[in-house]
């Protein structure tokens, strides 16, 4: 990236407005009074339209300020050239450069360039403020578990490929340049700062870094601080800079950056940097394999492989470029975050140790064997290893003892259930009330309640084990009632709040729960509750569980972007309130209700993974430890068993025991006969008999097939299917994933999403979806337009991807339309299929919870869109009014259908506290709403009626749950 030319006149009237500021020669005056530098600070000032908040740091282009930009309402970071260079053509060029630099780069690894200006005298660049910690700050010294160095460094990496595509070396990448956010997302800072400096003054700084007058009187001689040149000019860092940046080449390319990466890497492996003189091979394989380590060395040797091509010192033996790393280091078979496969333990016996010292005590007299002895040691510790994996597995292959505990049929599901502190009974809570099971000898009775509780919600134990706290709401009501049962019945009210599955602390005084604001911790009056995590939009918060100490919190963060959706296991401490993340992984988020995360009484911490298409659905139970004085993982997370075909649920720990709920699911498509007044007509039948999940969203022009989205072939596939015979047929053989498929109402073309299949890898890498259409069977598929928001298929594990977009197409005139979620709204497009997304119809606040369910009228004139308070918000294209309807203001809406003729309404819904809560409702104009089918075991999902107004096509999704326990894990 080139400096403006020298005749650019936009630039030289910037640089005579500067050169007005008064400048400041650093050799003629004494350093600045205290009172002086605060005059020069401009905390609490405003420049142009920002409002500067405080000073965060200093480099050598200038001083940098978080500060509001009064325009975009936003937080930025500002870095300001000191009012001594206003005048310097050659420091203002450099700023000039910069912003261009790092402009040019846009990734979401790489802090962004929002705005390069000039005000009193002040030349600035506005910047992406990114909060957080600093990699060196994050790491303290100490080396990184390997699946969180990995984690840190493909995304490091995959800033570095955008980079050197776009021609840019960073130049000085370091741990202090990379930042950790609270998420664990990596931002590169200061990119492109190094390359804006001439060629004279990075050989001169190069000089001075490269001979032993470099060392400066009172700085840390770590390698911590840059090695300046003339005026505070940054060259880079010694220990991260490579060989020839160190001897002061002139001409860099990309993989002087690879060099830097690769030290970096190396400290992140074994919490420092590899010696300048020796071979770093030796300290490298000593970390990560020498005696008491245990990782599997088919993970750790690829790792190795790739750090040491890094830190070659001939630039031609390194990766080229960023984006040759990054295909290395995904090629590494390390999962990110903690979610890693379990791993031999105790595999060093003391023969080897022996050996070790051996080779020890060689390497002192003979250094020229060294390289001869690691072969040896690595191929003794494969072997070693190799045989402990053969036994791991072989007691893995011992099913542990299990045995169900309860006997509920479908229309009467567990809603909610615990294991007692001593392990000899479960308390449950069913659509009867609250029971108690003995396990030894077997037996089940109900606790006899007042008639006056409400219906339950919740059941816990008490520490004492001889009460249950359980909660109770009536139908409609906001607050819960929660009460303590003795086991003989006996019964207390002690508050009432808006809590869900409220947790007692193990000393019995206090109660831990998701309230109104968040993670919220009360005694059990419910008097003055303190917000231990504050819950904000786009964000949940679930499965709060007690540390056997009572001194932390444990809870699942789930937390909605636009690339797709993460979900964090976390801990926070009361007494601090520091959170500390343990792993990520979207699987943690399952279909059910209820997640699946518990911490035992031993310490260990429990939880579930999801697994889903293309592996065989089902789930598997992990565990992890951690430090006491950390509480950070000590160990890589260590699988304990995994089950197919069910959903876990209500998980609890009773020494040595674990009770589970295990929820049967599976979607189908139901058809129902409709009357020509819209009420259903004889019995709902089951359309689609596959062992798999199917879900409804079109018809056939003539209304005699329904078309539906299957993962029976292990990924979301489109069929179609004669309602009358019941033959289908799949319409594309394609390895990708498709969905929501419907006819457009010019023929017999099918638009519907496309999506690159994500799932083989983990976590799946968020990708965008593509709105296709085809002429089905048979027709080549054309590309209408790509999603503007990215998403994988394990973003939304209950409902169908894309998250955040979805199109209809009206049965009789109009375009399609294109609703997409934009923060709290949803935005509706015309889509003209051969114009891609023509122009934004109107915006609207989204009632509901997700951006899929709504329906657009058969004359393409309304929208009828779901709410999350029993209402169907009607829009009027034309008009662009909107007004609400409500169906039941009790309910939740999932998904809503016109009728063909647009005077009614099908909807689907949920609505909590009633015995039988999922409910299909059919409503026209003013009427009262007519309830079509109810159930307590089956949810309804999206309606879709046929053209003729003769059919409605339903998700159902019948479930069965019950409580197993397992024994041996």
């Amino acid at each position: 990236m080139e400096a403006p030319p020298d005749d650019d006149p936009a630039f030289d009237d910037l640089l005579k407005k500067i050169a007005q500021a008064p400048s400041i020669d650093p050799k003629s005056v004494p350093p600045p009074s205290p009172e002086r530098a605060a005059q020069a600070d401009l905390s609490g000032k405003q420049l142009a339209h920002f409002q500067v908040l405080e000073r965060i740091g200093e480099g050598g282009m200038g001083v940098i300020y978080r500060a509001i930009d009064e325009r975009l309402k936003r937080t930025v970071a500002l870095k300001v050239l000191p009012p001594r260079h206003a005048g310097d053509r050659e420091r203002n060029a450099r700023l000039w450069r910069e912003a261009q630099s790092a402009a040019a780069v846009n990734h979401p690894h790489i802090a962004s360039i929002y705005e390069l200006g000039e005000a009193e005298g002040l030349s600035f660049i506005a910047m992406e403020y990114v909060a957080g910690k600093s990699l060196r700050s994050y790491a303290k010294g100490r080396p990184l578990l390997i699946g969180e160095a990995v984690h840190f460094a493909r995304q490091v990496a995959e800033g570095l490929a955008r980079a050197h595509e776009a021609g840019i070396v960073h130049r000085d990448l370091k741990p202090d340049n990379v930042m950790i956010t609270p998420d664990r997302r990596v931002k590169i800072l200061d990119f492109g700062l190094a390359k804006l400096m001439s060629a004279e003054a990075e050989a001169a700084a190069a000089a001075a870094t490269a001979s032993p007058q470099r060392t400066t009187p009172g700085l840390p001689q770590d390698g911590s601080q840059a090695s300046p040149t003339r005026d505070g000019v940054v060259l880079g860092t010694p220990v991260y800079m490579s060989p020839e940046q160190e001897k002061g080449e002139p001409k860099l390319d990309a993989r002087a950056d690879i060099y830097s990466f690769g030290v970096m890497l190396f400290e992140m492996l074994t919490g420092s940097p590899p010696a300048r003189h020796g071979d770093p091979r030796a300290h490298l394989l000593y970390i990560l394999e020498g005696p008491g380590k245990d990782a599997d060395p088919s993970l750790v040797m690829p790792l190795e492989q790739v750090v040491l091509r890094c830190i070659e010192p001939t630039p031609r033996s390194r990766y080229p470029n960023g984006a040759a790393v990054l295909e290395a280091l995904r090629a590494v078979p390390i999962a990110t975050g903690m979610d890693l496969p379990p791993v031999p333990f105790n595999v060093h016996t003391s023969t080897r140790q022996k050996f070790f010292w051996a080779l020890a005590g060689l390497v002192v007299f003979l250094t020229g064997c060294i390289i001869a002895a690691t072969y040896i040691h690595r191929y003794v510790v494969a072997r070693d290893r190799r045989l402990a994996a053969e036994d791991n597995r072989r007691k893995q292959a011992q099913k542990p003892a299990e045995r169900r505990l309860t006997f509920n049929t479908p229309e009467d599901p567990i809603l909610d259930a615990a294991l007692s502190p001593d392990g000899t009974a479960l308390a449950f809570v069913d659509m009867r009330g609250a029971h108690l099971r003995t396990l030894d000898p077997e037996s089940t009775r109900p606790l006899k309640l007042p008639d006056t509780v409400p219906p339950l919600q919740s059941i816990t134990w008490m520490p004492s084990g001889q009460e249950v706290l359980l909660t109770a709401r009536q139908p409609g009501a906001e607050e819960s009632a929660l009460l303590a049962a003795s086991l003989d019945g006996k019964v207390r009210e002690l508050a009432r709040g808006k809590v869900s599955r409220p947790q007692v602390s193990p000393d019995g005084t206090l109660l831990a729960y998701v309230g109104r604001k968040g993670i919220e911790v009360a005694p059990l009056s419910l008097d003055h509750p303190r917000v231990l995590v504050e819950k904000v939009p786009e964000e949940d918060l679930s499965e709060v569980h007690w540390s056997p100490d009572g001194r932390k919190l444990l809870f699942v963060h789930e937390m909605r972007y636009d690339e797709g959706t993460r979900a964090y296991l976390e801990t926070v401490t009361l007494a601090t309130g520091q959170r500390q993340a343990l792993l990520e992984n979207p699987r943690l988020i399952h279909s059910a209700d209820s997640g699946a995360v518990a911490w035992a009484p031993d310490g260990r911490i429990l939880f579930a993974l999801a697994e889903r298409p293309p592996s065989e659905p089902g789930f598997t139970l992990w565990t992890v430890s951690l430090d006491p004085a950390t509480g950070i993982p000590n160990t890589h997370a260590r699988m304990l068993n995994s089950w197919i075909g069910t959903v876990p649920g209500m998980l609890t720990v009773a020494k040595e025991d674990i009770a589970y709920a295990r929820f049967e699911q599976q979607t189908d498509v139901y058809l129902l006969d409709l009357e020509s007044t819209g009420r259903a007509a004889g019995t709902p039948r089951r359309l689609t008999m596959s062992d798999r999940n199917e879900r409804p969203s079109g018809w056939s022009p003539d209304g005699k097939s329904i078309l539906f989205v299957s993962d029976q072939d292990g990924s979301y596939d489109l069929f179609i299917q004669d309602v009358v015979t019941g033959e289908s047929q799949k319409l594309l053989q394609d390895r990708n994933s498709q969905t929501w498929p419907s006819f457009t109402r010019q023929g017999y073309d099918v638009l519907y999403w496309d999506h690159p299949y994500p799932c083989e890898a983990e976590p799946a890498p968020a990708t965008s979806a593509r709105l296709m259409k085809a002429r089905l069977p048979g027709g080549t598929p054309q590309e209408v337009l790509v999603e503007r928001h990215t998403s994988g298929c394990q973003d939304s594990p209950s409902e169908l991807p894309p998250a955040d977009a979805y199109f209809r197409c009206p049965a009789r005139s109009g375009n399609c339309i294109l609703g997409e979620t934009e923060g709290l709204q949803l935005a509706f497009s015309l889509l003209e299929v051969n114009r891609n997304r023509a122009h934004e119809l109107t915006r609207v606040p989204n009632p509901g919870l997700q951006a899929h369910g709504w329906d657009i009228s058969s004359d393409g004139l309304r929208l009828a869109i779901p709410g999350a308070s029993g209402q169907v918000r009607f829009v009027d294209l034309s008009r662009r009014k909107a007004f609400d309807q409500f169906v039941n203001k009790a309910c939740e809406l999932n998904a809503v259908a016109f009728t063909p003729n647009g005077g009614g309404v099908y909807s689907t819904a949920e609505c909590p506290g009633l015995e039988k809560p999922y409910k299909l409702y059919y409503s026209e104009g003013l009427r009262p709403p007519v309830v079509l089918w109810e159930s307590a075991s089956m949810r309804f999902l999206t309606p879709v009626v046929s053209p003729d107004g003769k059919r409605l096509a339903v998700g159902v999704r019948p479930f069965d749950n019950d409580v197993w326990m397992v024994s041996g894990l």
